[in-house]
């Protein structure tokens, strides 16, 4: 007969679906079908229209200032893969993005682009230069966000400048002034003065400064002697130790353990106090020698005397300008004399304890307790006013460390100085060192009405993801300060007060705070600084004093308030989202900040939990583990990684990752998640490939008749439903990684796709094996775009469109729903059949690689199988001898019952078959076909 040509014989692979991605080129065509179909607004109706439940996610405003960084990258695809995976559940998965547009960033960002301008713009263009410039950061970064695949409501986000939500931030703080929450006080607060504003708790972030150390002797007055019940006679020292010399001006007291144990000790000419656990600590300091030198001989101990002894004792100021103060107060005055309190320890300074009661809050505390006075000298900027030292007055505080060094030891009043590095509070917007410095604030009591115990209680009714999260946010609610509210600034929501400029009395009325309210929601915030007090509200008269002049309050609120009002604000308001919202998603420096004043606020004016569920993730840094930073230049931007590998990519690093730490990214970490990315690409490439002529109408294979590896195929396939669907509902995504490349590399491409080439390429078309495998195929196919699809956003829709379209009822993969596991498809005996064939098939694979090695073979096709086996298994060897080539990949199995495993791979006898390239011994009997093995001529007898 005439020569055929037996490849087009063959059932080759045929798809549209490259083995090359060209993301960065074909996600925009993907967005530009989504946005032309409205495929998120649909899918959202389809939900509505079925009454499907609501699951809210709460988006945590980012700040609209800048470009989006990887960090934004990492928590809004996280975020997305949540919503995607929940809409595919069939719930209606609302997203809403936010953004926080008010605060000190962009009004610094205004202000920078102002210069000189700055001293002649009027609040009212302050606040116009900075929601424009808000507005901006917030089109670009909605940009950002879409590239990345995020779906979301982006034509209605909620801004916290939006007129709306700017008064019902009002309204919540109106609630909890009626609850008895709101009160002014002075107290020492955080302040930046490059900022020139007061900051919260949450505004604070630590690192390393170096500070001036000093050691500082203050001389006690006469009659301590009598105070401690001795008849010593002759002078005494305090020895003091602090790490701020910049705050002795503002020196009140000395303050001691009243349990410690104390001790009068003379040595090197000085008699001195010292808690007795620091004697030799002191006792170096003062005679300026190593500890390990010191003698019992270099000095003597005078009296022993516990802490609550020395209470009382007065001691001379350090400044001339004080000590008037000193002798004019009157006999019972605590000024200038040791006080008891429980905070002070023995394990630094000298256990005598410097207090400044305008610059700590312990400090504050016992000063107040004590009935003292508050010697605050320090403006806004940070500089000494007047009623400091003279030669102070006009000096930055950071700057006056030297100065009055130098004035301690020209009056002999310091002992020893000496630089150290530690950890200090620096503001989180500028990065400078801030300071304590004791203001006029409003603050929330988070005492009052047990907030505090309430809080923390309810905090356990929360799942936490990970489960280190309660533990981090209940100590830092347990340690927290009342709340500070009140910025120095103009860019924000105003704090809805008024004073009587006759008697200055404070107007905090719950009815006049809701008039404003409805003024800002109509109008804005601007309202406050355009409208007179009349036009604000109906406040007409002082109660106090009946004048009818009042002056409105200058400060703002916190941004932290402004976000953490965002229950309030948004998920109480609407219709479509859930509260408590089911899930909070932020990173974890949000325990400090929008996790703690979203519950503080919900708790203090709903009594009830913001959220369900909070996951906290960690930060992405750089290769070698280092905080990004433009200065260092090690900064990876998510931009650049979608121009050079597309945002399915980024999405890959995202869910690949263990989010409960911080993640590392570098070049060698994308180049491997490329690798991982190709071959589970490659993995859909050969299914679509391999099932390009199967018509499941007219081809699928019922269940029972399907082949026993094809059974196995589809058992796995249950089990990867179930752990995927464990993983997602956790958020376990990378778990799910870690599950679908095994799936896809090893029990797919290194397994299942191995052993059924033979018969995909030359069995007949319609070939009940052939079938039977394709049937199990398209619904592998089928089921791993799905599971996919949350991450594989794009990719995930590029599978599904090359599909043959009577596979799929919907256009896009996103339409379809999740998933379900058959349990009628999981044969556990089936899976430990194959496990006992798969150990013995990597044995023999092992030892085929080394004969390909030594040069023995070239293909595994050449080798020749000898299977030695154990009873327990010959018996189930013997049920699949027909299909043993197939699954070894060679030309031939024999085997063999033994005592024990043994393989022996030797080179086969026989001609190649140029069809299916086996080496037999059939080849070349049958004339018509004498290139062919017989079971290649007996299927071209069927085709031709």
């Amino acid at each position: 007969m005439d020569s055929v040509d037996y490849k087009k014989t063959l059932n080759l692979p045929q798809t549209r679906f490259s083995m090359k991605a060209g993301l960065p080129q074909k996600e925009p065509l993907w967005l530009e079908k989504w946005k032309k179909s409205d495929l998120y607004k649909n899918i959202l109706h389809e939900r509505e229209k079925n009454g499907a439940d609501s699951y809210t996610l709460h988006d945590g405003p980012p700040y609209a200032n800048g470009n989006i960084h990887m960090g934004h990258a990492l928590n809004k695809v996280l975020k997305d893969i949540v919503v995607k995976y929940q809409t595919m559940k069939g719930l209606k998965a609302k997203y809403i993005p936010g953004w926080d547009c008010h605060g000190l960033p962009i009004e610094h960002q205004v202000m920078q682009k102002l210069r000189k301008k700055k001293q002649t713009k009027t609040p009212l263009e302050v606040r116009a230069l900075c929601r424009e410039y808000a507005q901006n950061f917030v089109t670009k970064q909605t940009e950002e966000f879409k590239r990345l695949g995020i779906w979301a409501c982006w034509d209605t986000p909620y801004l916290t400048m939006d007129y709306s939500y700017e008064a019902n931030i009002i309204r919540l703080f109106g609630d909890l002034v009626e609850r008895g929450y709101v009160g002014r006080g002075v107290k020492p607060v955080h302040w930046c003065a490059q900022c020139e504003t007061a900051l919260a708790e949450a505004e604070i972030e630590y690192d390393t400064h170096v500070s001036s150390s000093v050691y500082v002797r203050l001389k006690c007055s006469e009659g301590w002697a009598e105070k401690i019940g001795s008849n010593l006679s002759g002078g005494a020292s305090l020895i003091i130790w602090t790490t701020t010399p910049w705050t002795l001006p503002s020196n009140m007291a000395v303050a001691v353990h009243p349990k410690l144990d104390y001790v009068l000790v003379e040595a090197g000419g000085e008699t001195f106090f010292v808690a007795k656990d620091l004697l030799l600590k002191v006792i170096s300091v003062v005679l300026a020698k190593d500890i390990d030198d010191i003698s019992e001989s270099d000095y003597k101990v005078l009296s022993e005397i516990k802490g609550s002894q020395l209470e009382g004792i007065r001691y001379e100021p350090l400044f001339d300008e004080y000590k008037k103060d000193k002798d004019e107060a009157s006999s019972d005055t605590k000024d200038f004399s040791v006080i008891l309190a429980d905070f002070v320890t023995a394990e630094d300074g000298t256990g005598c304890v410097h207090i400044a009661p305008g610059h700590g809050e312990e400090d504050f505390h016992v000063a107040q307790s004590y009935g003292l006075g508050l010697r605050m000298f320090v403006d806004g900027r940070g500089k000494y006013m007047n009623g400091a030292p003279d030669f102070l007055v006009g000096k930055f505080i950071f700057k006056s460390n030297e100065p009055i060094i130098e004035y301690l030891e020209t009056n002999e009043f310091l002992l020893k100085k000496e630089e150290i590095s530690h950890s200090y509070p620096h503001c989180w917007r500028c990065h400078k060192v801030t300071f304590l410095r004791a203001t006029e604030q409003w603050f929330i009591n988070v005492d009052h009405n047990n907030l505090r115990e309430r809080v923390l209680e309810i905090m356990d009714d929360v799942k936490w993801v990970p489960e280190w999260g309660f533990t981090r946010l209940s100590e830092m609610v347990k340690n927290r300060p009342h709340w500070c509210i009140s910025r120095q600034r103009a860019w924000g929501v105003p704090i809805p007060v008024f004073y009587c400029r006759s008697c200055s009395h404070t107007v905090l009325d719950v009815s006049l705070i809701r008039e404003v309210a409805e003024k800002i929601d109509n109008k804005g915030c601007d309202v406050w600084y355009s409208d007179t007090v009349n036009e604000l509200c109906s406040l007409s008269k002082c109660e106090k004093c009946g004048e009818e002049n009042f002056d409105k309050e200058t400060d703002i609120l916190d941004v932290w308030f402004d976000s953490g009002a965002s229950h309030y604000a948004l998920l109480k308001k609407s219709i479509d989202l859930n509260f408590p919202a089911q899930l909070y998603l932020e990173g974890s420096d949000q325990h400090r900040g929008w996790f703690q004043s979203s519950f503080l606020l919900s708790v203090a004016g709903s009594d009830v939990k913001p959220f369900e569920e909070v996951l906290t993730h960690g930060f992405v840094v750089d290769g070698q583990g280092h905080k990004m930073s433009k200065s260092v230049g090690n900064v990876v931007s998510p931009q650049k990684l979608i121009q050079a590998y597309g945002a399915d990519l980024v999405r890959l690093f995202v869910a690949s990752s263990d989010y409960a730490d911080d993640i590392k990214i570098s070049d060698d970490i994308m180049r491997q998640k490329v690798d991982a990315y190709r071959k589970i690409r490659n993995t859909c490439r050969f299914l679509l490939g391999n099932t390009f002529d199967f018509c499941p109408e007219k081809d699928e294979v019922a269940y029972k008749e399907l082949t026993s590896i094809d059974r196995w195929a589809l058992s796995k396939l249950q089990i990867l439903i179930e752990r995927s669907t464990y993983y997602y509902e956790n958020h376990l995504f990378h778990k799910f990684y870690q599950e679908i490349y095994h799936f896809c590399t090893t029990e797919m491409s290194s397994f299942y796709f191995d052993i059924l080439k033979d018969r995909l390429y030359t069995a007949t078309p319609k070939s009940i094996e052939r079938l039977s495998s394709q049937t199990v195929m398209k619904e592998i196919l089928i089921t791993l775009t799905r599971l996919m699809a949350p991450i594989f956003v794009f990719t995930s829709e590029d599978i599904w469109e090359n599909m043959p379209d009577s596979w799929k009822p919907k256009s896009f993969v996103h339409e379809e729903s999740w998933p379900i596991k058959n349990d009628q498809f999981i044969d556990a005996s089936l899976e430990k059949e194959w496990e006992k064939i798969h150990e013995v098939r990597d044995q023999a694979l092992k030892i085929i690689e080394k004969l390909r090695a030594d040069k023995v073979i070239g293909s595994s096709l050449e080798a020749l199988l000898t299977l030695h086996l154990p009873e327990s298994f010959f018996d189930l060897f013997s049920e699949y001898s027909d299909n043993l080539a197939m699954i070894f990949i060679v030309s031939e199995v024999k085997i063999v019952k033994d005592t024990e495993l043994k393989i022996v791979a030797t080179k086969i006898n026989g001609s190649k078959c140029v069809r299916c390239w086996i080496y037999s011994p059939s080849v070349g009997e049958n004339l018509e076909h004498i290139e062919l093995c017989d079971k290649c001529s007996t299927v071209m007898g069927e085709l031709l």
